[in-house]
C-alpha cells in the first residue's frame, strides 16, 4: 500500500530546495524522504482540447487512427522493404490497404471488441475492474477471459484474414 501511495503522490526531496523539487517544504541533506500532502503536490494539467475530443468521440478517433496507421504501414513497406521510389509507389494497393484499415480494423473491430465482446463475455469487464486479490478467486471471470482469448486467437482470424499483396505471376527462381 505504501508503494502505491509513493507512486500516486510525488515524493518530497530532502535537502535545500532545488529546481524540480515538487514540494514547498525545505529539504535538508541526509533527511529521509516522505510523501507530500495533496496541497503540496503539483496541480494536474487540464486535458487539452484534442484529448477531450478523443474522449468524446472514441469511434471516430479509433477509426481514424486505424485508417491512417494502415495506410502508413503499407507506404513504409513499399518504401523501406521493397525499396520503391515515390514515383513508383503502388497507390492502388495503398488505397486498398487504407480501405481495409477503415472498414475492418476501424469499424468492424470496434464493433466486435466493444459491442459484441461485452455482450458475449459479460463477466470479462467486471473481472478486469476487480482488484488482483479478488481476481484470484473469481473463477467465472477467469473463464470469461479465457473464452475471450480463445475466441480472439482461434475463431476470429478465420473470418477475416489480413490482406497481403498477391504474389507476382512470374516468381523469380
Amino acid at each position: 500500500m505504501a508503494l502505491a501511495r509513493g507512486i500516486l503522490r510525488p515524493l518530497c526531496r530532502p535537502g535545500p530546495t532545488r529546481m524540480g523539487s515538487l514540494c514547498r517544504q525545505p529539504v535538508r541533506l541526509g533527511q529521509r524522504r516522505h510523501l507530500c500532502s495533496a496541497a503540496e503536490a503539483p496541480a494536474a494539467k487540464a486535458p487539452s482540447g484534442f484529448t477531450q475530443w478523443c474522449a468524446a468521440n472514441p469511434i471516430k478517433f479509433g477509426v481514424g487512427v486505424a485508417t491512417v496507421k494502415t495506410a502508413a504501414a503499407d507506404l513504409l513497406t513499399q518504401k523501406a522493404i521493397e525499396g520503391k521510389a515515390w514515383d513508383s509507389i503502388d497507390w492502388r494497393r495503398n488505397g486498398l490497404f487504407t480501405v481495409f484499415g477503415f472498414a475492418y480494423q476501424g469499424c468492424f473491430q470496434y464493433y466486435l471488441y466493444v459491442t459484441l465482446f461485452s455482450r458475449w463475455f459479460a463477466g470479462a469487464a467486471r473481472f478486469a475492474n476487480q482488484p488482483f486479490r479478488a481476481k484470484l478467486t473469481d473463477y467465472a471471470g477467469q473463464f470469461d477471459v479465457l473464452k475471450q482469448c480463445l475466441f480472439d486467437v482461434l475463431i476470429h482470424p478465420i473470418w477475416c484474414p489480413n490482406p497481403s499483396p498477391s504474389p507476382s505471376p512470374n516468381p523469380e527462381p
